[in-house]
């Protein structure tokens, strides 16, 4: 996986990425299923208003370009 700094307990993403250890996890499942799948193509993820950085963190440790 990877490493996230989040803001404190009152910010309500980072509350949750502490809570739960991800951040919406249907979301979180489906990028990993799509870099998977898309290993041997190179694909390139744009994460338009990143906020924390978690999607784009995600799937830069998956091996997708960022």
């Amino acid at each position: 996986m990877f490493s996230i700094y989040t803001y404190n307990d009152t910010e309500y993403i980072s509350a949750c990425i502490k809570r739960d250890g991800v951040w919406e996890p249907g979301v979180t499942a489906f990028l990993k299923g799509l870099a998977e799948r898309e290993k041997d193509s190179p694909i390139l993820f744009v994460d338009i208003g990143a906020n924390i950085g978690y999607f784009s963190l995600l799937m830069a440790s998956q091996g997708v370009h960022i």
